[in-house]
Parts: structure tokens; sequence; C-alpha cells
């Protein structure tokens, strides 16, 4: 009887260990409890497969569907704004978080320009937006940044691109670059170590799995800038607003858009940002000056109230006032103390963007079209608008053998000597496929053959195959300086570095690295 007790006791103990770690594992496949409220858990995500197969003479490649119907997954719906705060990533060799750019490849039928991209650290009231669920272990994982993008509205000229005709000018579309002019900065765009405040439209990225969560598209950004500027002799806080219900080709109030784009309702609520103020506005009276910058359209101006000595509360009342959605908010902020002169740790340098040498195409036997923006500390540049050209996109910079582009854009910069700052460019050779950028598809149809004949016929001809299939990627380079360590008039020379590229089309992969050379000067002035 004691042998009998012994032995289903051991059995027991036996069964146990066998079968607890697999309960423990099972439970890894819960998320946490701070996304509970989510629709979509990571293993439905990819529950429904939609394979195709790309056939041409001897070349075949099967190609699964399913990861861009859709490619972005509403999480809270199409209808409610999302909000994210957080600091925006500074770039190092050794950290793989990428800064500020603007996104070389985006799928040509989900957009009608290129998207501006940058990463995320929220601060601790919005760090459960980050998880995700692995696929390739079964459980879920919490990155340290959220990428977001805002479609930039410039760059993209082919012919069946119904917003074509601004951006061949050289001017923009709408979206993130509202009313910006041939050869104007763009000022708004944040920079490496902004603080921002983002709200907009909280998506699964299904299109590069595992799937992560995003911010995509955004609507409504405030933006802290890290250094502060000098304003009428004064050391003082810049803050941007840009508000734009136009955010992506599937979320936006543009006229004659297709049934599957989602008009997006600014006016749904009033916008109160709460910024915290750096310590030499602390405890200290400040003016509140605020300027409206090209793409205003606003009627009213937003509302700056002082909450505390170290707090201000920047408000936006679209829904109080009524404000049609369409509206567009473009203003700069400045916070000057009254009595605080400028101290003398701030240099005066000026960066010259001069020189772009492409030293080997990827394309042959075709002019290659490169797409070049630059970004000098705070402003970011589209290189192509300084083409001799009218159309800069078809024809001269846009459309040409030519190896060497030159050019003459300085931006001048009053600065902590002790501050960082980056010069970067990045830049793609446009090919087959933005031949079709701008031709919508609806990304939320089912895997059917209707549309996968659809995609072929859009994707799979002779127009994108004999011109590159896919936009050759040639990633970016970039620099990161210091004001004090600036000796008078100094050159300085950058390579764009990137990633092996595989095009689908055959016989197109390639290394894009120093493929293009950038030449800049920065010059330290002594008042």
């Amino acid at each position: 009887m004691i042998h009998q007790i012994a032995l289903k006791k051991i059995l027991i103990i036996k069964f146990l260990c066998w079968v607890v770690p697999y309960i423990l594992k099972a439970q890894n496949f819960e998320p946490p409890d701070s996304l509970a409220f989510m629709r979509y858990s990571g293993k439905e995500l990819y529950s429904k497969e939609c394979w195709d197969t790309i056939q041409f003479l001897f070349f075949k490649k099967p190609v699964e569907l399913g990861l861009i119907f859709p490619s972005w997954q509403a999480i809270e719906g199409h209808r409610k704004f999302t909000t994210l705060e957080g600091i925006v990533s500074i770039q190092t060799p050794e950290n793989e978080v990428r800064g500020p750019h603007i996104s070389e490849e985006d799928f040509p039928n989900y957009h009608y320009t290129h998207d501006f991209c940058f990463n995320v650290f929220p601060d601790s009231a919005y760090k459960s937006l980050l998880c995700y669920f692995n696929t390739q272990n079964g459980e879920w994982a919490c990155r340290k940044h959220m990428h977001v993008e805002w479609e930039i509205g410039m760059g993209n000229g082919n012919k069946t691109n119904p917003l074509r005709e601004e951006m061949c000018k050289g001017n923009s579309a709408g979206f993130l670059s509202y009313g910006h002019k041939r050869k104007q900065p763009l000022e708004h765009l944040p920079a490496i170590g902004d603080w921002v405040h983002l709200e907009g439209i909280y998506v699964w990225d299904r299109g590069h799995p595992p799937a992560k969560t995003e911010i995509h598209p955004i609507f409504f950004m405030v933006t802290k800038r890290r250094i502060p500027e000098i304003y009428q002799q004064k050391k003082a806080l810049r803050i941007d607003l840009f508000a734009n219900g136009d955010g992506s080709a599937f979320y936006n109030n543009l006229p004659n858009q297709p049934h599957f784009v989602y008009p997006v309702l600014m006016n749904q609520k009033d916008y109160k940002v709460i910024i915290e103020l750096p310590e030499f506005l602390q405890n200290t009276d400040f003016d509140m000056v605020i300027k409206s910058q090209y793409g205003h359209t606003s009627p009213i101006s937003c509302i700056i109230q002082k909450l505390n000595s170290q707090q201000i509360l920047l408000s936006v009342p679209w829904k109080s006032q009524n404000l049609e959605n369409t509206v567009k908010f473009h203003q700069r902020i400045y916070l000057v103390p009254k009595n605080q002169p400028v101290k003398d740790d701030y240099e005066k340098v000026v960066v010259t963007l001069q020189e772009l040498k492409r030293r080997k195409s990827v394309d042959f036997l075709r002019k290659p079209q490169l797409r070049v923006f630059a970004n000098i500390h705070q402003d970011y540049y589209f290189i192509n608008e300084w083409s001799p050209s009218e159309d800069i996109l078809n024809k001269g910079w846009g459309k040409s053998c030519k190896r060497k582009w030159k050019f003459q854009i300085s931006d001048t910069l009053i600065i902590h000597k002790d501050s960082i700052f980056r010069v970067q460019f990045s830049a793609w050779e446009s090919d087959g496929v933005d031949r079709v950028m701008g031709e919508l598809l609806n990304q939320n149809c089912d895997c059917e053959y209707t549309t996968k004949k659809t995609m072929t016929k859009k994707l799979l001809n002779l127009r994108l195959l004999f011109r590159g299939c896919k936009d050759d990627v040639l990633r970016e380079g970039y620099q990161y300086h210091r004001a004090s360590e600036i000796q008078g008039k100094q050159k300085f020379v950058l390579f764009n570095q990137g990633e092996l590229q595989d095009d689908p089309c055959p016989f197109a992969k390639f290394n894009p690295s120093k493929r293009l050379r950038f030449t800049y000067t920065i010059e330290k002035l002594e008042n």
C-alpha cells in the first residue's frame, strides 16, 4: 500500500514537471495587461495567408501578398486618434534606431509620395504602446522606441500620379509639407533629440514581420526643440505646431478620393498639450510670441497658457471653434525670458551644402533618376529643387547622366557651443515602381482572384520590368558636429552607407554603399 502511494506521488510529480512548463509557455501567448484593449493579437495578424506567384519567362517566384492586405491594421479603429509623447531618436553607428529621414522606398499603390519617418523613445506614460507579438518565438516583446510616419508630399512626378503637377515644379502636393514652395527649407519637421507630441492612427505594421505597432499616419504634431534658440537677442525656447488632416493616401481630406480612403475628422476634439519648460524659463516671466508660417490656413491661432512655474498648456480649440476638417495649422512659438540677455556660450556657424557626386550608378542603359533629401540641424531640403530645369523630377538632375550636382545651400546656426547638430543626406534612384506611385489599391481587400489579378496587373508589366522594378535604395550618410569643435572654415565629405539590396527583378542585387559623395563646409563666425 505504501509503495502504491509513493508510486502515485512520483507519477503526479512527473506529470506536473512535464505539463507545468507548457502551461507557463502558453501564458506567454497572452498580451500584457496594458495591451488588453487591443482588438488584434499577434497570432491573429498572420492567420490568413494570400500566396501568389510572380512569373515572367524563366523567372518564377512565390510571394506572400497577405502581408499587405492590409499593410497597416488599425488597432483602435480608423477614427480615433492615439497620442504619443517622447524624444526623437539620435542615431549612432552603435545604435540601430535610425534618425529622422525621408523613406527611400514605399509601396507605390499605397502612397502618393514617400513617408517622412522617425523613431520616438516614449515618455513613461506611453510605453505601453510599444509591445508586439513575435511570431518567431511565440512571445510578446516590447521595443524601446516607436516608429512613426507622415507622407511627405514631395518627390514623385510620375504621369499617372494625380498630385504630380506641383511636385514637378518643386512645390508641395500637401500632407506634411503643405504650403512648401521650391527651394524653401522644411523647418517644422522634428530633428534629433527634440521632444514631440503626436496624434494619429495607432496601427500594426504587418508589412515587415514581425508586426510592430506604429503611429501611422500622424495628423497633429507639436515639437519642442532640444536646443534653445536666439530670438530678439535672448535665449528662447522654440516650439513648432503643425496639424493637417491629410496624413497619408488612406487617411486624408483631399477631394475626389476612392471609396476606401477614410476622411479625417480633425474637428472631433480640442487639442491640448502640456509642455515642460526648460530650466532657464522656470520661475521667471517670459513673453509668448506666436508666428504663422507658410501653409497656415486657420482663422484662429493656437492658445498658450502658463499653468505653473514649470509647465505651459498649448491648446487648439478645433471642436470648440467648429473649424473645418480641411484647416491647416502651421505656427511657431517662441517663449522669451523678459530679463535674460544672451549668454556668451553660443556660437554662430554657417553650414553650406556644396556638391553631390554620383560615383557609380545602379541603373544601366537608362538615365538615373535620383531623389536626394538633406538635413542641416532642424531644416530639411529637397536637393532636386536646385536643378536648373523647371521640371525637377523628369528633367535636369531628376533624370540625368550628369555625375556632379553643384549648389550653394547655406544655413546659419546660432547654437550652444556644446550642443551637437546633424548634417545628413538620403537618396534613392527612382525606378519601375515609381511609375505607378499614387495609383491606389484598397489595402482592406479580401484575398481573392480579382484582388491578385489587379495587383499583378499593376506591378507585373513591362514598364516596371524594363525600368528596374523596385526603387534603388541608397540609404544615407550623416555626421554629428559640435559648434565648439569647429575651427575657422572646414570641409567635410559624406558617403552613403546601406545594407545589401535585393530587387525582385532578375540580376538586381547590389551594394548601395559609397555610390554617392556629399560635400559641405562649416564655418565659424566671430560675431
